[in-house]
């Protein structure tokens, strides 16, 4: 199956909103079409940029043909910004999955920070089994655990990749 990754633009905008809201429907610290529109729209949302301490903020996504398959996105905060970039919103349609495409999406991510020079990518995910998979694909990838937080109904895992 051939994959292309592209920026996120305002013509894919619309769809990766919608498998970003279905696979992170859960998300309660933060909306998901606000941080891809911020993305796009710096100006316009820098509320938002100022409210999360963000420096950076990146989307892609990855195209079958046309559709939105995945996506994925970094950004960079005030606090740990000249040794760290965070992953965000990295996911698969679950009708395009186990077919190497997030694998591809984690590399690609990684290469981009690489290439922004940063230090250590980090994330974080859940016990959530529904992210058991992504927890695999993490420990393969060696994303070492450094830190928990309890949330009210799961358990926040922090990770993160010397790069």
């Amino acid at each position: 199956m051939e994959v292309h990754i592209e920026t996120l633009s305002p013509q894919t905008l619309d769809a990766a909103n919608t498998l970003v809201d279905t696979i992170f429907a859960k998300e309660v610290e933060l909306i998901p079409s606000d941080a891809l529109r911020a993305s796009l729209e710096a100006e316009k949302y820098e509320k938002f940029w100022i409210k999360f301490n963000l420096t950076y903020l990146h989307y892609w996504v990855a195209l079958v043909g046309d559709a939105v398959v995945g996506t994925t996105g970094l950004y960079g905060l005030t606090k740990d910004i000249h040794e760290a970039l965070w992953l965000s919103w990295f996911c698969v349609d679950p009708s395009y999955r186990k077919q190497s495409i997030g694998s591809q999406l984690l590399t690609f991510t990684e290469e981009e920070a690489r290439r922004l020079g940063t230090k250590y990518l980090r994330l974080y995910t859940s016990t959530n089994p529904e992210e058991a998979v992504a927890q695999r694909l993490y420990d393969e990838r060696n994303y070492v655990i450094t830190g928990t937080e309890q949330l009210p109904h799961e358990l926040r895992v922090y990770r993160e990749k010397r790069l």
